[in-house]
């Protein structure tokens, strides 16, 4: 007799709820029924830079919109590219001392001792550095 003895081994019945037309599942025996973990904040994706995607045993970590996998980590994008600086979140770069503009490619007209206040203001220098004045 194998007819039976599948049946006492299932661990989750499952329905349909009329109004809803969702699953609904029932506790039986020692198993617990299927889980999102995505949405039961069950993960350990970065909620920043990584996207949850369910699956039917666990979850999977991928990169979120601006973000690429690089070296097995999810890294910011920056469509416009970063000349003289480093991609710090989706399109927005953190210009290296001196330079400014939206991918970093404007150099402040300092002589390199200062930041400037900007793209339009290249000659209002900010806080000296090197031993300047």
């Amino acid at each position: 007799g194998s007819g039976n003895s599948s049946a006492a081994s299932n661990s989750t019945a499952v329905s349909f709820n009329s109004s809803s037309r969702k699953p609904v599942f029932s506790w039986h025996y020692v198993h617990c029924p299927p889980e999102n973990e995505c949405l039961n904040n069950h993960h350990t994706c970065d909620n920043r830079s990584e996207e949850c995607v369910d699956l039917t045993e666990g979850f999977q970590c991928v990169c979120g919109q601006g973000y690429k996998s690089e070296k097995n980590q999810c890294v910011p994008v920056c469509s416009q590219g970063c000349v003289r600086g480093s991609c710090v979140e989706p399109d927005v770069c953190r210009c290296n001392f001196g330079y400014v503009g939206a991918n970093c490619s404007i150099q402040c007209q300092c002589n390199g001792h200062a930041n400037c206040a900007g793209p339009d203001k290249l000659d209002q220098c900010l806080e000296c550095h090197n031993n300047t004045k």
